[in-house]
């Protein structure tokens, strides 16, 4: 339920900064509800939410894309090729530009990383 708060603040970029958090926690209640999270789960998401809010609100960030997967090759680190056993597939939190020094940056809430047979 968390999470899918983070994705609807990033992806909210264009609202005010009141709006975004509003957003954030009314998606964070519709989860809450279809899971039956208990009230302290929901109260205490909410107030995590409200501090990244705080936290990062006023960054120069612009969101490219949020929750955007891949899939790609996992090369050999010896010969280069790629495995015809593996992939590599994810997905990241968000992808940003920065405003204030014209880069972008990968935006990752936790690391979990595997490779899947293909």
């Amino acid at each position: 339920m968390f999470h899918l708060a983070l994705e609807t603040w990033w992806k909210s970029y264009w609202a005010s900064p009141a709006e975004r958090l509003d957003l954030a926690i009314h998606a964070m209640k519709q989860a809450a509800f279809d899971h039956g999270a208990d009230d302290e789960e929901a109260f205490m998401a909410a107030e995590l939410m409200r501090g990244y809010h705080l936290r990062w609100f006023d960054e120069p960030l612009l969101t490219l894309y949020a929750e955007h997967e891949f899939d790609m090759p996992l090369a050999n680190p010896v010969t280069g090729r790629a495995s015809r056993t593996y992939v590599l597939r994810g997905k990241i939190d968000g992808y940003v530009f920065d405003s204030r020094d014209g880069r972008h940056y990968l935006v990752e809430h936790r690391r979990e990383h595997g490779f899947l047979d293909s």
